[in-house]
């Protein structure tokens, strides 16, 4: 007998309505053993799911790269859509971020400390580390969005900048439990990192006059000697050495380490132990230490910007021989000319940061260096004609912004050396382009499909 379900009525007195039970009788298993056992059940856990908690990129396939294949003759007009990089809710978490920032930075009565608290209770101390450990894994182009805002604050821009290449170097050169044990502080805001790149007296890597170098002592620990130009001494630091007269290696110094002393920016390393980046290969390195390069284009436009506004409000209420002095052409033409430059910057840097941010295994060392050198060279010169405007009656101010433009011009690098950088790149692209071709065209049997499209691409010209 199998009584699957009986409804019994009962009623109360002193409530009006019904309650109803619900009562389930079974005899199918009514007198064995294995009824009044617990049964025990097999969890089955997906692992996939774990998935969800870290950010998960969306990339297009590998392309050539864009500036290299110019300085070929091919112009990709794909590419001169505006790359969408993020979807709504990625931008909707990052204007929350920025709207945060801003009412900070943008309140003069706010002191640099609270500057300081906002990003880290923002966690721009922790963009480029991954969502697991309690990072944002922003990309490059919210990492430009978040530092337009932080760039009110000269000073904390160029050190969060810093700040979040280091983060990017750590994050490939250190071993998982390496990186686990010091993360926490990284995060922090307490101890940024600098990068000590630059010597006092070599201009470039491959001088002669180089002279940090780094040599393991007798219990394996590496130790560092020599001098470099630190923007910012008072965390951890970041050290290009040679090893092994011919080898470039990065060591990572930590805080109140022996053997450092700093006079200024010039920072000196006597037998100071470091942390050698082991997993990180020099061409990889290369490209890290590029996204500097883009941080200082970013950080001149801020700082034109800036000065435009400056300017702006100068001459609104203003005249001159009866006539406003905003209505005055040469003025104009001089803002005028400022906003074109900053127009043109933060076009080049977003479609960098897309390059780096859309696309596998991203080629884009040229792209980066002429963002750096473009607003480096042009943001000089507007400076300088767009502060003779107001030069007489802001002449503390002006001053500020002048030394600013030219300390990011020449941060870490000269404009020759970057120049120089971009030509033999795009050079050396061209020639190893150009030897394949003829190779191919020596043997057209052997590659008649290349014979063909070039029939094709070169049927119109005479």
């Amino acid at each position: 007998m199998n009584i699957a379900r009986k409804l019994y009525t009962i009623h109360h007195s002193y409530v009006n309505k019904n309650l109803y039970r619900k009562f389930r009788f079974s005899a199918i298993n009514y007198d064995t053993a294995a009824a009044t056992q617990p049964q025990v059940k097999e969890e089955k856990f997906n692992f996939e799911d774990l998935n969800v908690v870290e950010r998960t990129e969306r990339r297009k396939a590998k392309i050539d790269p864009f500036m290299k294949d110019i300085f070929t003759s091919i112009f990709n007009r794909d590419m001169l859509a505006y790359p969408e990089i993020l979807n709504k809710e990625e931008t909707e978490a990052l204007e929350k971020r920025v709207t945060a920032i801003s009412n900070v930075f943008i309140d003069p009565k706010k002191t640099a400390e609270d500057r300081k608290n906002i990003l880290k209770d923002t966690k721009m101390y922790a963009a480029p580390i991954s969502l697991t450990r309690n990072g944002l894994s922003s990309n490059i182009t919210e990492s430009l969005r978040y530092l337009e805002v932080i760039a009110a604050d000269f000073k904390l821009g160029q050190e969060i900048s810093d700040h979040w290449v280091g983060l990017s170097m750590l994050q490939a050169g250190l071993a998982q439990d390496q990186l686990s044990m010091i993360v926490d502080d990284l995060i922090s805001g307490d101890n940024p990192i600098s990068l000590g790149i630059k010597e006092r007296v070599a201009e470039r890597i491959s001088q002669a006059d180089f002279r940090t170098y780094a040599d393991m002592d007798g219990q394996g620990v590496w130790r560092i000697s020599g001098e470099k130009i630190c923007n910012f001494n008072n965390g951890y630091i970041l050290v290009l050495s040679s090893v092994e007269a011919e080898r470039l290696k990065m060591f990572l110094v930590h805080p109140g380490a022996a053997g450092v002393s700093s006079n200024g920016c010039f920072v000196t390393f006597h037998k100071t132990p470091g942390t050698p980046l082991d997993a990180i290969p020099e061409n990889k390195l290369a490209q890290i230490l590029g996204l500097s390069r883009l941080y200082a284009a970013s950080l001149s436009r801020c700082r034109l910007t800036s000065a435009i506004r400056s300017v702006v409000e100068y001459t609104r209420p203003r005249a001159f021989t009866g006539k406003p002095l905003a209505d005055l052409t040469t003025i104009q033409s001089t803002i005028g000319d400022a906003l074109l430059q900053v127009y043109a910057s933060e076009s080049a840097e977003y479609f960098t940061a897309g390059l780096l941010d859309g696309y596998a295994e991203p080629d884009a060392e040229l792209e980066v260096a002429m963002c750096r050198n473009f607003m480096a060279n042009h943001g000089v010169h507007t400076m300088l004609r767009l502060l003779a405007i107001p030069a007489l009656d802001k002449e503390e101010e002006c001053k500020v912004y002048l030394e600013n433009m030219r300390h990011l011009a020449t941060r870490g690098e000269n404009l020759d050396s970057v120049n120089m950088f971009i030509a033999l790149t795009g050079i050396h692209h061209a020639g190893k382009s150009m030897a394949q071709e003829i190779k191919q065209i020596r043997n057209p049997l052997m590659h008649p499909s290349f014979i063909f499209k070039k029939v094709l691409a070169n049927r119109h010209q005479v």
